[in-house]
């Protein structure tokens, strides 16, 4: 692999890596009623989100 596709590459996983630890931490506060009481529907998929970010990490992971 060139030099600069790699460096790239790089570039890119962090970027993707600090985009999902916004999504995490934002997730995190929702589910842990910070800005106040989700319902069960609204928890339901703040934990989708949650599982779907960490699925995504691993894969990024992968990638590096």
């Amino acid at each position: 692999m060139k030099k600069n596709n790699k460096k790239d590459i790089n570039h890119t996983i962090h970027e993707l890596n600090n985009l999902l630890t916004n999504i995490n931490l934002s997730a995190e506060m929702l589910v842990k009623d910070v800005y106040g009481t989700l319902n069960a529907k609204q928890k339901k998929y703040v934990n989708i989100i949650l599982s779907e970010a960490k699925k995504m990490a691993s894969l990024i992971r992968k990638i590096n």
